[in-house]
């Protein structure tokens, strides 16, 4: 004992202080890992909304396109 310390309860409290630190990093890592796993499923939504709004597009498009081919279908059939 040197002074007035045990050497092994020195230890042990280094020891705690190191587990300590290391649940700090460890809480800060799942707080930054949540907070990118956050991100990515916002983007992911955020691509599921403008994919879908493609989608809606397409549809709308083609049906338009399809009524012009008709159109010029019977128009065509008219003047022959």
């Amino acid at each position: 004992m040197e002074n007035g310390y045990d050497d092994v309860k020195l230890a042990d409290k280094f020891s705690g202080l190191a587990v300590t630190a290391t649940n700090i990093v460890d809480n800060d890592n799942d707080r930054n890992n949540n907070d990118n796993l956050f991100q990515v499923i916002k983007a992911v939504e955020a691509a599921e909304a403008t994919i879908k709004q493609q989608v809606e597009e397409n549809t709308r498009l083609r049906n338009e396109l399809q009524n012009k081919i008709l159109e010029l279908d019977r128009y065509l059939n008219k003047i022959l």
